[in-house]
């Protein structure tokens, strides 16, 4: 999955893999208005999930559930965070295309400081590496992964294409608005020859200015 960040050279990818059996703490920092975290694994793999606040608190441990999406407040909540660890369904007909999906939300007046979020293996078959992405406000302080994956600005060169993102479902952000990942000064100066029309790609193709 590549994600199309315009911060290139930021702590906000962080890449490892949990040991069969055992479990893997993630680190990271919320300084202001914290956004979320998203984080997906191999379809096969299971974990449960807990969320460490700075002052020790923790929520969870929250189980798999493929209906969890469906909890308008999350699987599990507090006044801070709200935690799904559900099926991301693709919404086509071949389900090898869905995969399990973290997502943590934060909420206005989440403190600032060293949070953790721990998956411990629940179905004690070998792990694949996962992917967790951060939103503003939030960055990895351990598993950080600067070398992949990412699209530094201004990511406009000739022969080159920038895709921008727009909320297509969504159970915290706008439908039809900006990805909060994705710079709202992108626009569109020619149509991509996918043949899509620009509401929904956005081809870039010169100074974003």
């Amino acid at each position: 999955m590549w994600r199309p960040a315009m911060r290139g050279d930021t702590s906000i990818h962080a890449l490892a893999t949990v040991p069969t059996g055992a479990s893997q703490s993630l680190g990271f920092n919320v300084s202001g208005a914290a956004e979320f975290i998203d984080l997906y694994q191999k379809n096969s793999d299971r974990f449960l999930v807990t969320i460490t606040r700075p002052d020790g608190t923790t929520l969870g441990p929250v189980a798999y559930d493929p209906n969890g999406f469906a909890s308008p407040n999350g699987q599990a909540s507090d006044q801070y965070v709200q935690i799904y660890n559900s099926n991301d369904d693709k919404g086509d007909s071949d389900a090898a295309n869905d995969q399990p999906d973290i997502f943590i939300i934060f909420k206005p007046g989440a403190p600032s400081g060293a949070w953790q979020l721990t998956l411990q293996d629940a179905d004690t078959s070998a792990n694949q590496p996962f992917d967790a992405w951060a939103g503003d406000g939030v960055t990895f302080s351990n598993f950080v992964d600067k070398s992949s994956h990412l699209i530094a600005s201004p990511g406009t060169a000739r022969g080159a294409i920038t895709v921008g993102a727009f909320i297509t479902r969504s159970a915290s952000f706008p439908v039809g608005g900006y990805a909060p990942f994705t710079s709202p000064r992108a626009y569109c100066r020619r149509q991509t020859k996918t043949g899509h029309q620009c509401a929904r790609i956005l081809s870039l193709f010169g100074p974003l200015n």
